[in-house]
């Protein structure tokens, strides 16, 4: 992984500037991206306006496009694996499954059988673990992203015969949800992305000049009439591609193929996070890594918490809550909650809580999805917000004490008066 993405040079693709092996550990040295993981700005059941999914999704496409240009797949695209620089530039990320699927020098193509990646994400070739070129399983996962920043929601758990939901894509039925969300030029860019066939789905140049991707928006981001009225005659099915083609990079380095696709991880989950290798056994503060108050300049992400009421207090609470919920959490380091449940179709969802100590004696839940579907966890995460925000007005009004709950880009905040939660506990109760 790292002797490939040392090489790439692209401004959509998350620059590498080094690494350092301490025993069996690797730490890289990357671009910092200040805008979070294009994840944070997906609302769950809603997605994003349609002007700003085009902004980002034009960015994966160009990105992905320069990957291939060099005979490398990703296989591994989701919003959780893109980043948002401060001049809202996308940015791919995490290639640790990333692989040669064509040699630079006799531009021979070889099929990939490493079956990896995130099954939501994952092309039907994959999920049947049948030889698959690289190309195609990227341009699927561009298409399952789209569908996520449109709607904020994943169309399946897994592209099989099996699944109802992939049966009645299959079926031509865009009459439930995610589809009838969906605006008609988009819809038919997707039926071209999401075929089931690779050998006829959409290539990265198709993508680039259909025409939703040179679509202009207003300034307040909606269509133009003269727009609006082009768009009422598209069809599912009629054929929507630019006469034009936008510029494709054709910057290309030699590779050499150091890596095997053999030498992957054989696997359909989560990778490693980060995370995993920084954990504290105590609660820690923010202000020791030498900054001021290094919470000012925390990326933008929607599932913070922050709590005026001290850390046992806190580990207190949440655990009460998400028993309450259903849920069953574990503390699995001083400073660290493992919080095991389930998605609306059944599947394992696993998160982990990490506590920290910040400025003005609070303390900050950061909450970080482990396993299963990333959409799935922000509804979670969105339940117990308005399970804290019911309990504080609850405590409120019945003369506990001064409860109240703010929301901002970064993080909720759920400031409690007299420094106890014996109130909100029955609140929790009733």
């Amino acid at each position: 992984m790292i002797d490939l993405h040392k090489l790439f040079r692209h401004e959509n693709i998350i620059r590498f500037y080094g690494y350092k092996q301490q025993h069996s550990n690797y730490y890289l040295f990357l671009e910092y991206a200040a805008g979070g993981e294009l994840f944070d700005k997906i609302e769950p059941d809603v997605g994003m306006p349609e002007y700003l999914a085009q902004h980002y999704f034009k960015q994966v496409v160009a990105g992905m496009a320069y990957l291939h240009s060099l005979g490398v797949a990703h296989r591994d695209l989701k919003p959780e694996n893109l980043l948002i620089a401060n001049n809202n530039a996308l940015k791919i990320c995490d290639f640790g499954l990333a692989t040669l699927f064509r040699s630079q020098t006799t531009k021979e193509e070889r099929k990939l059988t490493t079956y990896c990646g995130t099954a939501p994400y994952s092309s039907p070739e994959v999920w049947a673990k049948t030889p698959y070129r690289g190309e195609p399983v990227d341009v699927w996962s561009c298409g399952i992203i789209l569908t996520a920043m449109l709607t904020g929601e994943l169309p399946w758990d897994q592209p099989s015969y099996q699944n109802p939901e992939y049966k009645r894509w299959l079926d031509r039925d865009y009459y439930h949800n995610p589809w009838k969300k969906i605006d008609n030029m988009i819809l038919n860019l997707l039926r071209r992305i999401l075929v089931h066939d690779p050998a006829q789905r959409a290539r990265v140049i198709d993508i680039q000049s259909h025409k939703w991707m040179s679509k202009i928006y207003s300034q307040d981001g909606t269509e133009t009439d003269h727009q609006l009225l082009k768009r009422m005659a598209v069809k599912y099915d009629e054929p929507c591609w630019s006469l034009t083609q936008p510029n494709q990079s054709t910057t290309s380095t030699v590779i050499s193929p150091s890596i095997s696709d053999d030498s992957m991880v054989n696997c359909i989950s989560q990778p490693i996070k980060l995370d995993d290798l920084i954990l504290i056994t105590e609660p820690r503060s923010l202000t020791e890594m030498g900054d001021q108050d290094p919470s000012e300049h925390l990326v933008h992400r929607m599932t913070r918490i922050v709590l005026a009421i001290s850390f046992d207090e806190t580990i207190y609470l949440l655990n009460r809550l998400f028993l309450h919920t259903g849920y069953t959490p574990k503390r699995t380091a001083g400073n660290q909650i493992t919080v095991v449940t389930q998605d609306k179709r059944h599947t394992e969802l696993i998160f982990k809580v990490n506590l920290f100590k910040i400025p003005d004696a609070k303390i900050m839940a950061d909450f970080r999805l482990s396993k299963g579907d990333g959409i799935e966890f922000k509804r979670k995460f969105v339940e117990i917000r308005e399970r804290l925000v019911q309990l504080a007005t609850a405590w409120s009004n019945g003369g506990g004490g001064s409860a109240y709950f703010n929301h901002s880009d970064t993080s909720s905040t759920l400031t409690v008066g007299n420094n106890s939660v014996n109130q909100l506990q029955e609140a929790m109760d009733t």
